[in-house]
């Protein structure tokens, strides 16, 4: 007979097996039951209000009805080129990448999200926003719900439905990033230099040549900015169109529905990275709870946030308090004490996709400034030409009504109420240039100061030093002034030169950088080899130039992801010619031996460099230098009287699916330094037509 301990055991037994077995079944029933909704009545019908034309190139030309029509099909076009991306985009912003990606990295990324208050400032600016725009908006997201409901293999359930509200989210999340709150966080965390923590992009370009300088009548906008090859802001081009006025050509990023750079039939602009003092941290004097400003003691918000961590079984969320202050949210520093952090988008950040649709329909100068006097918009250089003999440059951004008396630079006191800011300067006030008499305006990262030749220039006096204003002069803007200084017409050959120019001015900081190596006096054979290259070159970037100068400045100055400081100039060169060594056996070497463009089976030479116009940043992959980031997506837009007329290139191609035919179709003209057509009308388009369709049906 059984004894009762006996039976216990073997129920335990069975328990645990029966335990085992669930936990090994649970996680296919749960992905079983979870479901994308079925696409509504309305939601079909806009479908085929849409026709998404692509071309030869699989470029999307999205014609729509309504302005919501085409932003419909945006996104499901865009969806079938890039849809993981497009939806890990729309995750973070609404602080759930862990239920994608779980990991450390979606952890900060929702615990940030929460922290600069995405869903505050949404709902907070929801309302101001036009209703027009909350159309296209709450369409977009429809047109992803679509998607994902085709391709539910490659949809994650658990995001679904997605609102207009969640790409509203998409500008909120990553517009303070792009002021450098992140890189705040970071100092503060973990006690570095705020000044040192600023951020920094490898930059971009940016021309506008009026009629009056060219030398056949035409205004030529040059649209270059050096993104990220990969990742959630490399750029996509699509053509929207509807019977509502939006024409718009150019590029956008993953979940942003319009145009972010391009053209119309009237007007064009280009954006690229300016970094004025954007953001503000102050260190707060508490007592528990409580925090001093001024002589009241006030109680800071609380708020609980709740970040999720994905898991086979179940989604598991962790709690954490997210404090407020009346300077922004609060974070712990990682020496002790407590810090609020304030940046100049705060309240617009939703708004500034709005400020963007806005832009994109605008045909008049007038209409376009009106636009961008919103100052939704917190940041970018933006130089502009139309058709009507306009061109402009604006140092653009939302900067504080600062008093004097602080460094806005380091930490400030946050018991001090002076040292808060609450007002802006108006657009008018912001450094700007229109229609110089030298012709020309350019945004290449540098001073706004020098946006122009001649003295037209905005006078620096005019600005307060807690504004924060650059005064550096990159390569790219040495370079612009001495190829357009002077009154010599400018033809078409010429504009393009200069932006495919791959030279290092004699002023640039390349030559300082690498002083030290002027009285090096190497005793290794190679190095010595090396360096008689290295002095005889004379800043070229082209393939067949020597690599040792790029190569070397690299390891000195970085590789344009990030600021560093200045390393050893003797150091950076011993490694480089170590590295031609061991690959090369000689010093010698072209530079596009070393540096490539690879993309699948592509594999290619690769000119230009750090900080030239035709610009390169790369990092070491296996063997070789790879490009990673520089001159992406390139514009040339042509006004005359008539309208407009473009040409583009891609450095990869037009899709992100590796098995797609646009997967890297470009890669060897963009290599080349040559352009496509951008096709904007109908018969164009359908003359070079690869496939027609209507959202939700396979091309």
């Amino acid at each position: 007979m059984m004894s009762m301990s006996t039976g216990r055991w073997r129920w335990v037994f069975a328990a645990g097996g029966s335990f085992v077995v669930a936990a090994t079944v649970w996680p296919f029933v749960r992905a079983a039951v979870q479901s994308i909704p079925e696409p509504g009545a309305e939601t079909l019908d806009r479908a085929q209000r849409v026709t998404i034309l692509r071309d030869s190139f699989g470029v999307p030309h999205i014609f729509g009805k309504s302005d919501a029509d085409a932003a419909f099909g945006l996104a499901y076009a865009h969806a079938e080129d890039d849809w993981p991306l497009i939806q890990g985009v729309l995750a973070a912003a609404r602080g759930q990448l862990g239920l994608v990606a779980p990991g450390k990295q979606s952890l900060l990324n929702d615990f940030y999200a929460s922290f600069v208050d995405v869903d505050g400032e949404v709902e907070r600016q929801w309302e101001q926003m036009d209703p027009a725009y909350r159309d296209i908006l709450d369409a977009y997201a429809d047109g992803l719900n679509l998607y994902g409901h085709r391709h539910p293999e490659e949809a994650n359930a658990l995001l679904f439905p997605f609102e207009g509200r969640d790409i509203a989210r998409g500008f909120a999340h990553k517009i303070p990033i792009m002021l450098g709150v992140t890189d705040s966080l970071k100092a503060v965390t973990e006690s570095e230099n705020l000044a040192a923590g600023d951020t920094v992009f490898p930059g971009s370009n940016s021309h506008a040549i009026g009629s009056w300088r060219s030398d056949d009548g035409v205004t030529r906008l040059n649209i270059n900015s050096h993104q990220p090859w990969e990742g959630p802001v490399a750029w996509y081009e699509a053509h929207i169109h509807s019977e509502e006025g939006w024409n718009m050509s150019g590029a956008t990023f993953p979940g942003a529905p319009m145009i972010l750079h391009g053209h119309n039939d009237h007007l064009g602009w280009a954006m690229t990275v300016n970094a004025p003092d954007r953001v503000d941290v102050y260190e707060l004097v508490t007592d528990g709870s409580r925090y001093k400003f001024g002589e009241e003691w006030l109680e800071l918000e609380s708020d609980r946030a709740w970040l999720p961590i994905e898991t086979p079984w179940l989604t598991l969320w962790i709690p954490r308090t997210i404090e407020r202050s009346v300077h922004g949210p609060v974070i712990e520093g990682g020496g002790g004490g407590k810090f609020a952090i304030r940046h100049v988008g705060l309240d617009h950040t939703a708004l500034s996709g709005q400020q963007w649709f806005q832009m994109n329909k605008a045909s008049t100068f007038k209409a376009w400034r009106a636009a961008m006097s919103s100052l939704h918009l917190p940041t970018f250089n933006v130089v502009y030409a139309d058709r009507y003999d306009n061109v402009f440059y604006v140092y653009n951004g939302r900067f504080p009504e600062r008093v004097d008396g602080f460094d806005y630079e380091t930490v400030l006191p946050g018991d001090v109420p002076e040292a808060l800011w609450k007002d802006v300067w108006s657009f008018d006030r912001l450094p700007q240039v229109h229609n110089p008499e030298s012709g020309f305006v350019q945004g290449c990262n540098s001073t706004p100061y020098t946006a122009t030749w001649g003295p037209e220039n905005p006078d620096p006096k005019g600005y307060p030093a807690t504004a924060g204003i650059e005064i550096h002069e990159t390569n790219r803007a040495q370079r612009t002034l001495e190829i357009l200084a002077g009154e010599t017409p400018v033809s078409r050959e010429d504009f393009r030169a200069l932006k495919w120019d791959r030279a290092y001015s004699k002023r640039a900081d390349i030559w300082t950088d690498l002083a030290p190596l002027d009285s090096y006096q190497p005793t290794d054979p190679d190095e010595i080899a090396a360096l008689a290259v290295l002095r005889g070159w004379d800043g070229g970037t082209e393939e067949t130039d020597p690599a040792i100068g790029v190569l070397t400045w690299r390891h000195v100055n970085g590789d344009g992801a990030e600021k560093k400081p200045a390393g050893d100039a003797v150091e950076g060169f011993r490694e480089s010619v170590a590295y031609l060594r061991s690959q090369f056996w000689k010093m010698d070497v072209g530079l596009g031996e070393v540096q490539r463009l690879r993309r699948g089976d592509v594999d290619l030479p690769l000119g230009g460099g750090p900080d030239i116009l035709n610009c390169t940043y790369t990092e070491f992959r296996e063997d070789r230098f790879v490009g990673m980031q520089g001159d992406s997506y390139v514009m040339l837009v042509e006004f005359t009287s008539e309208g407009a007329r473009s040409e583009s290139i891609h450095q990869y191609g037009n899709s992100n699916r590796a098995d797609s035919d646009h997967y890297n179709d470009q890669a060897a003209s963009f290599v080349d330094q040559r352009l496509k057509p951008v096709w904007r009308t109908e018969t164009d388009i359908r003359t070079n037509l690869e496939a027609e369709y209507h959202p939700g049906e396979e091309p």
